[in-house]
Parts: structure tokens; sequence; C-alpha cells
């Protein structure tokens, strides 16, 4: 048995087709057929016209246990499949294996690091946040579903000129009792209020002074650093967790900072490094341009920590593959890390890839944490849940706060993955928690009609008869269910969770049509539990892919 359509169909083809199984497609018009072969391309091959060889080839395709009916059309071999022998391979299928029929072992042995989220700790997760953690938590999930091994990397920003502004202000402003009590957003507060003074020299000087004296390990300041850094630090980990994500490696700029001066030796030793202006560090890359690795005062930047990330990384995991998700805005950044330690000799640097994707935005626009005009995650998912408690309100739910929670959460990471990654996306709260539409709350809704469905029959076992699934519309949720392999090897291949997003809404459409048009409970047991075996497999089937996208389900809703 197999889940795959195709799969089933080669099996049942002459060896003159199989050796052209590649050519095998899809029908976009189910009415023209399941699958369709273009002959054109055979053309040269065969020396005659595609018209010739279509009905040729369906002379040879007779009909056999899956083949029902072969058509030549104007140089296509138009193939309808035995929609009863499909419906219950697939199903049988699935009652045997259950959800494990998706999942893999291609990975089985590679590690993959992916480094997402990596939130500046000066600064609270905002919207621009948002799209790194999901889809790097997205990526993540899929990964694993494929075998892989996969450490999260959270390489947050514990480091550099914002930390000597945060530390400054602290020991202008602070109040002890303040941050015992309010914790990251006094320290936020801090940080804002200190921005406020950006471009005045005295501030900037005492700003970069600060940062500086940290580096230079001053025992007054490391002591008051190492205080702050673990609040925000723990203010971090708990709003990533209430995205659902948890990581491995919390290593970030700091522990780096210390591996800089031996990566720059590594450098100059090499002949990569040269002299700037005013005594700075840098590295000509040519045509990707200068990269500064050391300011004129000594201090470090992001590439000069990112580059020993990466070998260290390697030392401990062995990674087969290091992925980064940032915004496109950092793609030559990463090239040019990624350059730099090609021309030092580290293969591994090849294994490297940088996911970049467009920006998310409120219908308001931009957010600067700097100026404190934020959109505060936190304030996003509490101010969603808000909403959905309000659209819910009069459906007298037992479970309503979990709903509300469950669809404020949904709505609000789905807006990651609606589209490509690469493309820009504006997050509009009141579309996102539309019951109708393309939304998270839909496929939420869909998956607890369908359990809703399942209860009301109370049937625990009975004979499964698959011409009860030939029907257009059961036979399509049938089609669907079984592609669902093929849309996870097409989002690994393409790391693109949008594939998955995709294949979901086009499932619960399909499931809806299916049990608005065709009575599933029905007078008739073998009918009613053979149409309850293809709504439950629906079902598992969209929790499966909506936990790939970091939503959550409820039962009743």
């Amino acid at each position: 048995m197999n889940m795959d359509i195709k799969e089933l169909l080669i099996k049942d083809l002459p060896i003159e087709i199989k050796e052209h199984q590649e050519l095998i497609v899809k029908c976009s018009d189910s009415k023209k057929g399941d699958y369709t072969i273009p002959c054109f391309s055979l053309a040269k091959e065969f020396h005659k016209a595609p018209n010739l060889i279509a009905e040729e080839l369906a002379d040879k395709l007779q009909q056999t246990n899956i083949i029902e009916n072969v058509e030549a059309v104007n140089g296509y071999l138009n193939i309808f499949l035995n929609r009863e022998v499909v419906s219950k391979n697939i199903v049988d299928n699935f009652v045997r294996k259950g959800q494990k029929i998706f999942c893999s072992e291609e990975g089985k042995g590679k590690t993959i690091c992916i480094d997402f989220s990596s939130a500046n700790l000066a600064k609270y997760l905002h919207i621009g946040h948002l799209s790194t953690t999901i889809l790097g938590e997205c990526i993540a999930r899929l990964f694993e579903n494929a075998g892989y091994k996969v450490v999260r990397i959270n390489f947050v920003g514990d480091y550099g000129t914002p930390f000597g502004k945060i530390i400054a202000a602290y020991q202008l402003w602070g109040n002890e009792d303040d941050i015992k009590t309010r914790g990251v957003d006094a320290i936020q507060d801090l940080y804002i209020e200190f921005c406020k003074h950006e471009g005045e020299e005295e501030f900037d000087n005492l700003a970069r002074d600060t940062f500086k004296k940290l580096e230079q390990k001053d025992p007054k300041i490391t002591e008051l650093y190492n205080k702050l850094i673990a609040i925000c630090l723990e203010s971090n980990k708990q709003e990533t967790e209430a995205l659902g994500v948890k990581f491995d490696d919390f290593n970030g700029e700091r522990y780096y900072n210390d591996m800089v001066d031996d990566f720059v030796k590594q450098l100059d030793q090499k002949g990569f490094l040269q002299e700037g202006e005013g005594g700075s560090k840098i590295v000509d890359l040519g045509n990707l341009g200068i990269v500064l690795i050391k300011k004129s005062d000594g201090t470090s930047l992001y590439a000069t920590r990112d580059l020993p990330a990466v070998v260290d990384r390697y030392q401990k995991y062995h990674f087969y593959k290091n992925y980064y998700v940032t915004d496109v805005a950092q793609k030559l950044h990463f090239e040019q890390v990624f350059k730099i330690l090609q021309k030092m000799g580290y293969d591994y640097a090849n294994d490297c890839k940088h996911i970049y994707y467009g920006r998310i935005r409120l219908p308001e626009g931009k957010i600067s944490s700097r100026l404190g005009k934020q959109a505060l995650i936190r304030d996003i998912i509490s101010e969603a849940t808000s909403k959905a408690r309000e659209v819910i309100k009069d459906r007298n739910l037992p479970n309503a706060e979990q709903v509300a929670k469950v669809v404020g959460l949904g709505a609000t990471v789905f807006t990651v993955t609606k589209n490509e990654k690469i493309k820009d996306t504006v997050f509009d709260l009141n579309e996102a928690l539309r019951f109708d539409g393309e939304t998270s709350p839909y496929m939420q809704y869909t998956y607890a009609r369908l359990s809703s469905i399942l209860r009301k029959a109370d049937i625990k076992d009975g004979k499964f008869d698959a011409k009860y699934l030939t029907g257009d519309d059961a036979y399509e949720v049938v089609k669907i269910v079984a592609g669902f392999k093929d849309a996870l090897n097409q989002a690994i291949e393409r790391i693109e969770p949008n594939v998955i997003n995709k294949y979901t809404m086009e499932l619960c459409k399909a499931v809806n049509k299916f049990y608005t048009t065709e009575r599933v409970l029905t007078d008739n047991a073998t009918e009613t539990f053979s149409k309850c075996q293809l709504i439950k497999i629906a079902r598992d089937t969209i929790k499966f892919a909506l936990n790939l996208l970091c939503i959550d389900t409820v039962e009743i809703m």
C-alpha cells in the first residue's frame, strides 16, 4: 500500500511508459483526467507526431486495477483512475500507519543548526521579530519531521553599544528597587530614555566609552552588565516560549567575543586583514565590498562575532547544514561572512545558508524600538486573544477562554506563513481573526467541526467500503490527503513553510465542501463509517499540518 497516488499509478504502467514516468503530471482540470502525459517531448525519440504517440500509448494502456480509462487528446494522454481502488488504498494505508506516514528518515544521522529569533536583548520582542521566530520554528519542525536532528540557536544580541547605553542609563537614572519590581520593563524604559539623547555628543561618547569598558572587562561595569542581562535573557525566554518556541543554544555575541582576537589573528596570518580608516581593521572582498572587522577604537562588530560562531558551531555540532533566518536586509552581511570563511579554507562554509524573508508590518507602518513606538509581540497576542474572546462570546463555549487563547495566538503566527517568505506582509489583526476566508481561525474551526462530526457519529468500528468515497467531493479530499507527503517534500526542498499553509487551506476547503454537499451521518452504517474514516483522516492531517505551522487546535470551537 502506498500513500502516493502517482506511485500507485506507475506500478500499473507498461515498461514503455514507465521509462518516461517523469512526464506524468496531475491534470489541472479533474474533468480531463487525474493524470496526463504530454507527448510533445517524445516526438524526436519516436519520430512521430505527439497526437500519434498519445494514441499508441493509449492502446498499450489497457484497463488495469487502478486505471479506469485513458484518452488521447491533442498530443496528451489523459489517465482516469479507478476512484474506488485509489480511495481504498489511501484510507487503508492511513488506518494502518497513522500519522507516521507523513514522517521520514531522510535526515537520519544529520544535524541541522538553525539560527533564528536572535533578538537584541536591549529591546523587547516586537512584531519585527515575529517572522524570524515563527519561520525558524516552522523550518525546524519540517526538518525534524524529515528525520534530521535540529539544534535551535538563539544567537541573542547581548553585546555592543546598546548595552553601553543601558548600563550608562542605569548609572545615570537607575533605581535598583524599580529593576527588582518591574524587571525588563524598567530596563527598557531606561534604554528609551537614553536614546532620546541620541546624536548628542556627550551621550554618544558615554555609550561608546561604557561599552569599551565592558569589552575591557571593567569589574564594576561587568557586574552591572551581568545583572541586567540575566533579567533581559529570562524575559526573552518567556516570550519565545509563549510562541511555542524553545531553544537549545543561547550563546550570543558576548560568548563569541572572547574568540574574536584569535580569529582576527588568523585573518592577519593568512594575509586577508588590511588597515582601514583611522586604524580600523578590514577585509576587502572585491565585488562583495569591504567588511569592517574591528573599529578604530578596537571594538568588535556583528561580522567579527559571527565568524568564530560558525567555527564553534561546527566543532560542537558537526552540522550538515547551518541556516540563518533573518530578514532580507542582512543578505549582504551573510554573503560576506560565508565568503570570508571560504577564503580561509573552512569547507563547511559552503553548508551555511541565509534564509531571508520580507518585512512584516502593521497597517500603521514601520516599528522603531529606539523611540518607544513598539508593537510588542506580547501586546499583539494579548490584543488578539481579547478580540477573539469578543468574536466567540455569543457561542457559549464551555472552553471559551482556551479557544480565545488558541485562536488569538494562531491568528498572530499564521500571518508569517500566509505568503511566501520573501514577500512583505502587513499584519491586520481584524482580518487575521475572521472565521471565513483564508485565515487561521477558519482552519482551526474546520478541525473542530470535523471533530464534532466524529463525536456525533460515535462509531468505534465498522465495515469500510470505498465505493462511498467515489463522489467528486469525497474523492477530491482523498487526492489532497494523498498529496500531503509531496507538499512536505516541496516545503523541505524550498525551505518554504508557506507550502504547508497553502496545502492545509486547500484541504480545509475541500473537506468543508465534502461534508456540506454529501451527508456523512446516514442511515447506512457502512456508508457512515466509510465517510467518517475520511473525515478522521482529513482532521488528523489538518492537525498535523497546523502543528508544523506552530498553530494549535481545540476540539470544540
